[in-house]
């Protein structure tokens, strides 16, 4: 298991693959590596994959006092430091699409592009009834499922690919009683205000956007505010897909990555 110390704390992370590129990938909120692991299967197919587990989740070590987003930046930067990686393609999924915009803000000349998977901020989630619901605790363990469905995935997800489903369902509440354990926390940073990163990336940088068409994070009105604010960029929309569109369907995502890839001469 490759454990590294960055910043005064033990990461995990992992490389897979190589070649003339690499992608760093930057997790969703309470988010391990093991979220990225069909679409890495993807990615090793056109370079090196690096992952690692942001401070606070899976193999990473607690921080030892409050962080900030810009402290998640900073790891990312120490970990291509310690790998000796010059410049990466930045893949940042949901809110580790909020830390990819901070990197590319603080340290353009390390970004050989920038790819938003799903990144909401700017306006609020649609998810408020679905959170009323999900804080009933009289509600049976099937009740909670469909919430948990219908909160992060696409509406015919469980029928378009059950066996994916029931895995995520299988790593997500295991044999409890329907209480999620996929994302659990163990503590989150001071949050950097929307507007000081949100679409502050340098022109000369490629944008690929890809955003889920019933995504209740990343949903339309984040979505095009970002692509009208990136001048370029060019905006891709999985149909069906939720917030946790890299898991239903990651084949069509490293599809789209790679004629990125290839538009771009990355």
């Amino acid at each position: 298991m490759p454990i590294v110390l960055l910043n005064g704390l033990n990461f995990y992370y992992r490389v897979d693959g190589e070649g003339p590129r690499t992608f760093l990938l930057l997790n969703g909120a309470g988010l391990t590596t093991e979220s990225w692991q069909e679409l890495a299967a993807g990615l090793v197919k056109l370079g090196r994959v690096v992952r690692f587990d942001a401070r606070n989740c899976g193999q990473t070590e607690a921080a030892h006092g409050p962080f900030t987003m810009e402290n998640m930046a900073e790891d990312a930067l120490a970990l291509m430091d310690h790998l000796k990686i010059g410049q990466a393609i930045v893949i940042g999924h949901a809110f580790g699409g909020r830390i990819a915009q901070i990197f590319t803000r603080d340290h353009a000349d390390r970004v050989r592009a920038l790819i938003l998977c799903g990144t909401g901020g700017l306006y609020p989630p649609l998810i408020q009834d679905l959170d009323a619901k999900a804080a009933d605790q009289s509600i049976d363990r099937e009740a909670r499922i469909e919430i948990f469905f219908a909160r992060w995935f696409g509406s015919q997800f469980r029928q378009k690919h059950p066996e994916r489903a029931e895995r995520v369902l299988r790593e997500t509440f295991g044999g409890g009683q329907g209480q999620a354990t996929g994302t659990a926390r163990r503590g989150l940073p001071q949050i950097t205000p929307v507007e000081s990163y949100w679409g502050r990336v340098p022109p000369s940088i490629p944008v690929l956007l890809i955003y889920g068409t019933e995504d209740k994070y990343g949903h339309a009105a984040n979505r095009d505010d970002l692509h009208r604010r990136l001048k370029g960029s060019k905006l891709v929309t999985i149909e069906g897909a939720g917030h946790l569109a890299i898991q239903e369907e990651p084949e069509q995502i490293a599809a789209e990555i790679a004629e990125f890839v290839e538009e771009k001469r990355l």
